[in-house]
This record gives C-alpha cells, structure tokens and sequence, in this order.
C-alpha cells in the first residue's frame, strides 16, 4: 500500500515572465517539519558559491538522510500540493 508524504510547492514567476524567481517546499507531517528554498541568482551572480546560495554536499546529505527517515515512516512516495505564490 502506497503511503505519501506531502509536501506544499509555491513557486514565483520571474518579473519578465520568463521561468521561475523563486521555489518553496514546505512540509509538517508525522513530526517532520521543515522548508527548502531556492532563488534565482540572476540579481547576485556572485553569490552562487557553494555553501551560500547554491546546493552543496551537506545539503545533499541532508536531502538522503530525510528521505531514509520517511522510509523508517512508511512512506513510499511524495504528494506534491502545488499553490499559488501570495506577496505578502
């Protein structure tokens, strides 16, 4: 039987329309809770360094051990709820 863990994704288009300026994931379930952001660098090229702004290995790491801890939870697969994104 097949058990999703969900998981909310808000994405932000760009000003121009073109592609996509920011991405969300949000989640809270089985006391797991937590976000993953990523932005577009377009403004601040200089800040796509690894361990500031881009992916990096520690982040991977985390990403692994998260998805053996859903394992341990039962989980077989994710239910991605996509919403709008709000200014606030």
């Amino acid at each position: 039987m097949e058990k999703k863990f969900p998981m909310t994704l808000v994405q932000k288009p760009r000003y121009d329309g073109f592609g996509v300026e920011l991405q969300e994931l949000e989640w809270n379930q089985d006391n797991f809770q937590g976000n993953f952001r990523v932005y577009d660098l377009n403004e601040c090229p200089e800040d796509a360094i690894i361990g500031r702004d881009l992916f990096d290995a520690d982040d991977f790491i985390y990403a692994v051990r998260f998805g053996m801890d859903l394992r341990d939870k039962g989980y077989t697969n994710l239910q991605i709820i996509e919403k709008d994104y709000k200014d606030e």
